[in-house]
């Protein structure tokens, strides 16, 4: 899988790879002139559950499907 994207940190792009078969999946998150995050993780029914790594810093995440998670309020115009 490959994408590019943006968020409060700064612009990123991403690379990586999925199995179907297994759920396994694993990608890098690489910031445009800044760090790299590395996500290895599995997809069940709620969303995708894992870990990452920068460097010697690492912890736990959980993405999941926005209609399986809080709503936001956004203002219409």
């Amino acid at each position: 899988m490959t994408g590019e994207g943006a968020d409060g940190i700064g612009l990123f792009v991403i690379s990586g790879k999925y199995s179907k078969e297994s759920g396994e999946c694993s990608w890098i998150n690489q910031y445009v002139g800044r760090h790299a995050v590395e996500y290895k993780g599995y997809r069940e029914g709620k969303g995708i559950w894992g870990n990452w790594v920068i460097g010697s810093l690492k912890g736990g995440f959980h993405i999941w499907p926005l209609s399986e998670g809080p709503r936001l309020n956004v203002a219409e115009e």
